[in-house]
């Protein structure tokens, strides 16, 4: 596996741009795969990940790599295509990029304010924190349901501590990456949405 896949039709892109499929195919980008190892690690059953499996080697994007034989089926392993998934523009249906972006970001804060939601007070919290706002339901019913925690920054910075900041995040994605456990072990489902751009709240 290695070099950039540039997708070419409609399908590959509906594809890539599926959330469902997010997890497969970050499974397949970091390593080649069975369907139970996949499943496994994404917490869907055996038979939806055959079908999702399959949807993607139709659509040219994930390749059978190899096969292991056993008494019964022998078991297939899979992997991506290529290191990097290129998506044109024009093949989306999306307006303008900032939409195709929104399009993206958009099942993730629907379910973060719906954990919010869940949380059980009437009143919500906001707050400043650390020269940014932070939005927080009632403290107490927050903490017997769970952990759900929203801050919007807005600071000035240098070029050389914008890079530092983007380099702790990208840093931070990873320790989260080897952090996470499988859906086999003891652990809870959390949502976490890191955004940096250029700009201004309201601007």
């Amino acid at each position: 596996m290695s070099g950039v896949f540039v997708a070419q039709t409609r399908e590959q892109v509906r594809l890539l741009l599926d959330s469902n499929y997010a997890g497969l195919l970050s499974c397949l980008l970091t390593r080649e795969s069975s369907a139970s190892e996949i499943a496994g690690h994404t917490g869907q059953n055996l038979q939806q990940t055959h079908h999702k499996l399959t949807r993607l080697l139709q659509a040219g994007l994930i390749v059978q790599s190899g096969v292991q034989p056993r008494k019964g089926r022998p078991i297939k392993f899979y992997r991506a295509i290529a290191d990097e998934y290129r998506i044109p523009f024009e093949l989306t249906d999306a307006a303008t990029l900032g939409e195709l972006i929104q399009m993206e970001h958009s099942p993730l804060l629907r379910s973060h304010y719906a954990a919010l939601s869940r949380a059980g007070g009437q009143d919500l919290r906001l707050f400043r924190c650390e020269d940014g706002m932070a939005l927080k339901v009632d403290d107490e019913v927050k903490q017997a349901r769970g952990i759900s925690h929203s801050v919007f920054l807005n600071y000035r910075l240098s070029d050389e501590k914008a890079r530092e900041l983007e380099k702790r995040l990208q840093e931070l994605a990873g320790w989260l990456s080897k952090a996470s456990v499988g859906p086999a072990e003891e652990g809870k489902d959390y949502l976490l949405g890191l955004l940096l751009s250029e700009g201004r709240l309201n601007s």
